[in-house]
């Protein structure tokens, strides 16, 4: 991005940092609990490209580039969804975590959304519907 930005123009991104937000540990947690494993041939990052996912490791890719006055700030919010809304992302792919729920046999898959409907219980709030925090992790830097 930074080879492709024109002097003085600002380079911006964002990513999901740790902790990870609710919505996917719930998921995670569900296909945990129902023993899933992720495809053999799911994406993996390579180890010599992976950061902390923290403000300083962000930022420091910025700097890396050679961008100036690079800021980074933590971003935190509730995301509000019905419960049947949530797990129907997972449930048709969605996401990394989605990949690992809809590509397990039949009965894990079974497994996976009873945990899920026993674990969301936890995350409710009055009206039923999921109160699930998040955070991101937008930076930006001066080409």
């Amino acid at each position: 991005m930074r080879e492709v930005c024109r002097p003085g123009g600002h380079v911006a991104a964002t990513i999901w940092c740790v902790p990870a937000g609710a919505g996917q540990e719930l998921l995670g947690r569900a296909a945990q609990e129902a023993g899933a494993r992720p495809p053999e041939d799911a994406p993996r990052l390579d180890p010599a490209e992976d950061f902390p996912r923290t403000v300083e490791g962000f930022a420091a890719l910025f700097t890396a580039a050679g961008l100036a006055e690079v800021s980074c700030r933590p971003v935190t919010w509730d995301h509000i969804a019905w419960p049947a809304q949530w797990w129907s992302g997972a449930a048709a792919g969605v996401g990394m975590i989605g990949q690992v729920v809809s590509r397990q046999a039949p009965e894990t898959i079974v497994r996976i959304k009873a945990a899920y409907d026993e674990l969301a219980s936890r995350y409710a709030g009055p009206d039923g519907r999921l109160v699930l925090r998040y955070h991101a992790l937008p930076a930006r830097g001066r080409a």
